[in-house]
């Protein structure tokens, strides 16, 4: 502890933080929590690394030390860049610490959004769910996403025990595995239909593929599907001789 206070006051920023944390947490790290003293470090530290504008905002929202602010947790949380954005957003969305600003909570969360069904991807849905509509750019960015967590199903799906010995198998008689399952979606619906486009000439590989097919989901998320109406992703199964 002697050392780490030392470092701080020398203004290193690992010994920094680290003391700042300490006087957050208190007795988890066996220290008396002080608030002020670790807002006091984490303020010094955003000269140097403007993310930890988050914390401080964390700090004002839920009032660690000091009244509750939400408009001076908003004011921090957009200062932090994308480390706040979810959490602006939230205040955005709830029309604490200012106006309701739903558009621009939107706008928040389809920025931030990375992964099918993350934080951000939930704020947006839940958003859109009470009417507000995504601009282009956004529609553009759900598809991105919509699609990469469809990537992700069909590879759970398609990689269960039952599915790869299946596979296994078929391939053992030294033929190839070749097949293509089709998936029609429509954008009210994340539940596809489901058919083999290219069989793999085996009836029994075929059934098991058509029914792993026929459980994948993306719950009530559909994709855009423009003015066609549907949406048909076709997922090729490839297994070579010999292959896992």
């Amino acid at each position: 502890m002697a050392y780490v206070k030392a470092r701080a006051e020398e203004d290193n920023a690992t010994c920094m933080t680290a003391l700042a944390m300490m006087y957050r947490g208190g007795d988890a790290y066996g220290v008396k929590q002080d608030f002020a003293k670790a807002r006091a470090l984490f303020a010094r530290l955003t000269l140097v690394d403007p993310t930890l504008n988050a914390v401080l905002g964390h700090m004002a929202e839920h009032g660690e030390g000091e009244p509750v602010d939400y408009a001076k947790a908003r004011t921090l949380y957009g200062q932090a860049g994308a480390a706040g954005a979810q959490r602006l957003a939230g205040l955005l969305e709830q029309g604490r610490g200012g106006p309701r600003d739903v558009r621009g909570a939107m706008k928040l969360y389809t920025d931030t959004m990375r992964d099918f069904r993350d934080d951000a991807w939930n704020g947006m849905a839940r958003l859109r769910a009470q009417g507000q509509a995504l601009n282009g750019a956004q529609q553009a960015r759900y598809q991105q996403i919509w699609l990469r967590g469809l990537l992700m199903e069909l590879r759970d799906r398609f990689s269960t025990a039952h599915v790869r010995a299946a596979m296994r198998a078929y391939a053992a008689s030294n033929r190839p595995i070749s097949a293509k399952v089709a998936f029609t979606f429509t954008s009210a619906n994340g539940t596809p239909r489901t058919r083999l486009k290219q069989k793999t000439g085996d009836a029994n590989l075929d059934a098991v593929l058509l029914r792993a097919a026929a459980t994948v989901t993306m719950g009530e998320f559909g994709p855009y599907t423009g003015e066609q109406r549907t949406l048909e992703v076709v997922s090729p199964l490839v297994l070579q001789p010999g292959g896992h």
